[in-house]
């Protein structure tokens, strides 16, 4: 769980890392930003990561990881395909669990996608042991509510 825990800081860090200017790759001879290349790295990172630890730890943590760069991209259809794939792992953390919810959540209605929208806010209302996310989530999930 350790080198777990310290593979996705390094995926973390390259994301994190990379600046918003333009770099020229010689090697290439093209210019490519450093952000689309840090993504690309944590992106290699994570995978390997993925196939390496499978069935020995949970992922949980991971997903929501490549989430968040689905995300970046504007694949909404790709976030809920990985926070989905987190809810299936056994969360031990609370805050990972409810970061999962939420942002399953919000990607829902981001995609109009209300009912799920719905399930999300519901259950994380149901499993939270924070009262300002609970309270988030019940105002959120009556506004979902009412759209629907």
């Amino acid at each position: 769980m350790r080198r777990l825990r310290e593979a996705v800081v390094v995926g973390a860090c390259l994301l994190a890392g990379s600046g918003a200017h333009v770099q020229a790759q010689p090697a290439e001879g093209v210019a490519q930003a450093p952000a689309t290349r840090g993504r690309a790295e944590a992106l290699n990172v994570f995978d390997s990561l993925e196939k390496r630890m499978r069935g020995k730890v949970s992922l949980a943590e991971l997903y929501w990881l490549k989430a968040r760069l689905a995300e970046e991209e504007g694949n909404f259809d790709q976030v809920s395909h990985y926070l989905e794939l987190a809810l299936k792992q056994k969360i031990r953390d609370p805050d990972m669990r409810d970061k999962i919810y939420w942002y399953g959540a919000w990607n829902e209605r981001r995609r109009n996608n209300l009912p799920r929208a719905a399930e999300l806010l519901a259950e994380l209302d149901a499993q939270t042991q924070a009262e300002f996310t609970r309270v988030r989530s019940l105002f959120w999930l009556g506004k979902t509510l009412k759209d629907l």
